[in-house]
C-alpha cells in the first residue's frame, strides 16, 4: 500500500490511570499504529481506511477503530468478550 509504520500504543498495563477502562491494549490484542506516506505522517482516519478495512476482512474478530462511535483511526484490533 506504500505506507511505512511506526507502532503507537502497543501495550497499556491494567493498572494505568489514562485510557480506557477496558481497552483490548490492555490484553495485548489491540495496537495503534503509525502511518507515513512518502515521509509524512497520516493524522486523519481517511488515511487508515484502505489499510483498516483490509484488517477487517481478515476475520470477523479484527475491529478498525475508523468505524468506532468514538473514532480513533489508527486503532487496530481483535474483539475479546466484547473489548475491542
Amino acid at each position: 500500500m506504500g505506507f511505512e509504520i511506526t507502532l503507537g500504543h502497543a501495550f497499556r498495563c491494567a493498572d494505568c490511570l489514562t485510557g480506557r477502562k477496558s481497552s483490548a491494549h490492555k490484553n495485548r490484542l489491540g495496537i495503534d499504529l503509525n502511518l507515513f506516506k512518502d515521509g509524512k505522517y497520516c493524522v486523519n482516519t481517511e488515511d487508515h481506511r484502505e489499510l483498516g478495512e483490509f484488517w477487517e476482512s481478515l476475520h470477523e474478530g479484527c475491529r478498525w477503530g475508523g468505524r468506532f462511535r468514538e473514532v480513533d483511526g489508527n486503532h487496530y484490533s481483535f474483539e475479546h468478550t466484547g473489548v475491542m
